[in-house]
């Protein structure tokens, strides 16, 4: 009985109320082009869907998308959360995304306005993203 009691104390507790954090922290992140701080807010084998490109599996994949971008863009991006629907040990994250990226050449300005839904899991006591897709606003 003492056993059981101490694997239950030592299962996963993420608080509910910061399910939407690493979606915040990966907005953070993108605007200071952070990619060691963005990867590090995915699970170990995340899903990534954008809007007009094949789906991207595993942290080496969304490293290189990253790279790419912030070699491209200077971000400034916003982040809203409209909902959370918890599970057990796993929440769907659903919001918007705003702002703009700045081109790195000085040649124009990108706007961002895209909706996004997340599935994040609880990895010991911090909420990681497990998979993320987003599409333009209408």
């Amino acid at each position: 009985m003492v056993h059981l009691l101490a694997l239950l104390a030592a299962a996963a507790t993420c608080p509910a109320e910061a399910a939407d954090q690493p979606l915040k922290e990966i907005i953070g992140a993108d605007n200071s082009a952070n990619i060691d701080r963005v990867i590090g807010l995915y699970s170990d084998d995340p899903i990534w869907i954008p809007p007009s490109a094949p789906p991207l599996r595993g942290s080496a994949s969304l490293r290189a998308s990253y790279k790419g971008m912030y070699a491209e863009f200077d971000p400034h991006l916003t982040i809203t959360t409209d909902r959370v629907v918890m599970g057990s040990e796993v929440a769907t994250v659903t919001g918007r995304t705003g702002g703009f990226l700045d081109r790195r050449d000085k040649s124009g300005r990108k706007a961002v306005a895209d909706n996004f839904e997340a599935v994040v899991i609880c990895d010991g006591e911090k909420w990681r993203v497990a998979s993320l897709r987003w599409w333009p606003q209408k």
